[in-house]
């Protein structure tokens, strides 16, 4: 059986013209992307629904780990700046002048328990992160992505809801430019400190 298969396979194959085939969940990793690029900048909307519920639209910049976010208010207004490493996401709030550390952030947002900050960073370049090793009964998942000019996909929306507090939100990038310009993060950096 398995050898009439193969013969069927090897007889369509030489009478029809090839078809390359793409997966559909064909991305580059976060290591192949970086390589290709020295830096990202684009813009986005964030959708935080449940207990704080709001819509921020936000401009960010990344470079290798890290990424700076500014948050606007419906208005314009740069309300709020984010700064995310490998390790922990640091808020400032413009309005009310304060700043949240990491376990500050994760009160404030419980499923961000559930995301790495690097995730973040990943979502930001157009990579989805990996869940599988996580089963989150109480957490849904989603991303969409579409196909880049490379043929390579690219996530264009994050959707993180948790069941138990019935709190979540949707990333949705809006612009993503990546290219070889340097951007200087000390620079942004510097604006979230007192």
């Amino acid at each position: 059986m398995l050898i009439r298969i193969i013969l069927l396979i090897f007889i369509i194959s030489c009478t029809k013209p090839k078809i390359s085939i793409i997966p559909l969940n064909s991305q580059k990793t976060y290591s192949q992307v970086k390589a290709y690029s020295q830096s990202c900048k684009g813009t986005g909307i964030i959708n935080s629904y449940g207990e704080l519920e709001g819509k921020l639209k936000f401009t960010f910049k990344s470079k290798k780990d890290s990424t700076f976010m500014v948050f606007n208010d419906l208005i314009g207004r740069k309300t709020l700046m984010v700064w995310v490493t490998n390790q922990k996401i640091t808020a400032r709030d413009l309005v009310k002048n304060e700043h949240y550390d990491y376990n500050k952030i994760k009160t404030l947002f419980p499923i961000v328990e559930y995301i790495n900050p690097i995730d973040l960073t990943k979502l930001i370049w157009g990579v989805q992160p990996e869940y599988k090793n996580k089963r989150l009964k109480n957490v849904d998942i989603d991303f969409d992505r579409e196909k880049d000019s490379d043929g390579f996909y690219n996530v264009t929306n994050a959707m993180y809801y948790n069941k138990d507090t019935n709190h979540g939100f949707k990333i949705n990038i809006t612009s993503r430019n990546k290219n070889n310009s340097n951007i200087d993060m000390k620079k942004v950096w510097k604006l979230l400190k007192y």
